[in-house]
């Protein structure tokens, strides 16, 4: 490997990440419809709660919502990013859109920006109206993301000659 790429991504893990993003969207939510929502936040806090005391096998058999195992946590869990990222003496290109809903600039981007403050080779870049997709942001809100998604865009060609000419200049 010549170097690392990360795209919109975080160093939190993934239990994080969506009960935050559960978070978040409840506060789009109506008044009468945010305690119920709060109450199936609980619940999957409880459970994630539970996997580090799993054995494999029982990681393996329990599905935690869906069609997803404790397994697929309990295992990613085993190799946190920000380990793997601060030992790295490999190029490192962290880029992300400032309109991003699925990960933040303050939770994430600035969190590897700390993460990597003594990194001798690591560029950052924000692109401005770009979403988690790096496509233009439409809507910018969680609670229309799918909706934002399903608009057939691109790939911002800037995305795409910053990593190309940062991949060349390796």
């Amino acid at each position: 490997m010549a170097g690392l790429i990360i795209l919109a991504g975080t160093s939190r893990t993934l239990e994080e990440v969506i009960l935050n993003k559960n978070e978040d969207s409840i506060k789009q939510l109506e008044a009468s419809q945010q305690e119920i929502a709060l109450k199936h936040v609980q619940e999957l806090q409880y459970k994630f709660d539970g996997i580090s005391g799993m054995t494999v096998d029982m990681a393996q058999q329990t599905i935690l919502f869906g069609s997803v195992y404790a397994w697929y946590f309990k295992e990613m869990n085993q190799h946190p990013i920000k380990d793997y990222v601060s030992r790295s003496k490999k190029p490192i290109f962290a880029l992300q859109g400032d309109k991003d809903v699925q990960v933040s600039i303050e939770k994430d981007f600035n969190r590897y920006r700390e993460i990597l403050k003594d990194h001798p080779d690591v560029t950052f870049k924000l692109y401005p109206g770009l979403n988690h997709m790096f496509m233009k942001a439409v809507f910018g809100t969680l609670k229309d993301i799918w909706d934002e998604y399903n608009i057939p865009q691109s790939v911002d060609r800037n995305v795409l000659d910053d990593i190309a000419k940062w991949i060349l200049s390796k």
